[in-house]
C-alpha cells in the first residue's frame, strides 16, 4: 500500500461527508489516476459520480425542463451528462424515460394533427369544396401513408367528384344534343358525316 493512499482515502471521505460533490469528484478522479487498481478508490469514484449526477439531476435547470415538459431539451441535457458519466445507470434510466415521453409525445402530436386535418377536410366537404378536400387528403396521406381512414375518406371524395362530373356532363349533353339536332335540321349541308 502506498503511503499516500490512507491520506487520500481520508480526504475523499471528508469531501464526501462535507457533501461537496465537485471537490469529491475531482479528488476521486485524481486518486484513480494514482491508484487505478485500488478497490476503495474505485468505489469512492463511483460514489462521487453518483452524487454529482444526482446533484445535476436535481438542478433547477433540469427541474424546469421537466416542469415545462421540454423532453427534447431534457434529452439533450441527459445525453451531455451521460457523455461525462457513461456508467451512470440512473442517467440511463432517466434518458430512457424521456425518450419514451418524446416518442409518446410524437404519437400524440400526430394524432392531434390528424384529427385537426380530418376536421378541416370535413369542413371542406360540408362546403362542397371537393377538389380542395381531395388535395387535403393527398397532403395528409403524404404525412401518414397507408392510413386506412384517410384512404377511405379520399375514395368517398373522389366518388363524389366523379358523380358531380357525371351530373355536369349529363346536364351539358341534355342541353347540347337538342341544340345540335336543331342546328343539323336547319343546316344539314354544313355538317360532315363521319
Amino acid at each position: 500500500m502506498d503511503s499516500n493512499l490512507p491520506q487520500i482515502l481520508n480526504d475523499l471521505r471528508a469531501a464526501q461527508n462535507a457533501q461537496n460533490q465537485d471537490v469529491f469528484l475531482r479528488l476521486a478522479e485524481t486518486a484513480i489516476q494514482q491508484f487505478p487498481q485500488d478497490r476503495n478508490v474505485k468505489h469512492l469514484l463511483e460514489d462521487a459520480e453518483k452524487e454529482v449526477v444526482h446533484k445535476k439531476l436535481s438542478s433547477e435547470l433540469i427541474q424546469n425542463l421537466i416542469q415545462k415538459h421540454d423532453w427534447r431539451a431534457l434529452q439533450t441535457a441527459y445525453l451531455k451528462l451521460l457523455s461525462v458519466f457513461p456508467e451512470s445507470t440512473n442517467l440511463k434510466t432517466q434518458l430512457a424515460v424521456v425518450e419514451n415521453k418524446i416518442l409518446h409525445g410524437s404519437e400524440e402530436e400526430q394524432k392531434e394533427f390528424t384529427s385537426a386535418a380530418l376536421l378541416k377536410i370535413k369542413t371542406l366537404e360540408d362546403a362542397n369544396q371537393w377538389t380542395e378536400a381531395e388535395q387535403a387528403c393527398y397532403e395528409l396521406l403524404s404525412k401518414k401513408p397507408g392510413d386506412s381512414q384517410i384512404i377511405a375518406k379520399l375514395a368517398r371524395i373522389q366518388k363524389t367528384i366523379d358523380t358531380q362530373i357525371d351530373q355536369e356532363l349529363s346536364h351539358y349533353f341534355e342541353v347540347a344534343i337538342p341544340l345540335l339536332e336543331t342546328e343539323y335540321t336547319a343546316h344539314q349541308n354544313q355538317f360532315v358525316r363521319i
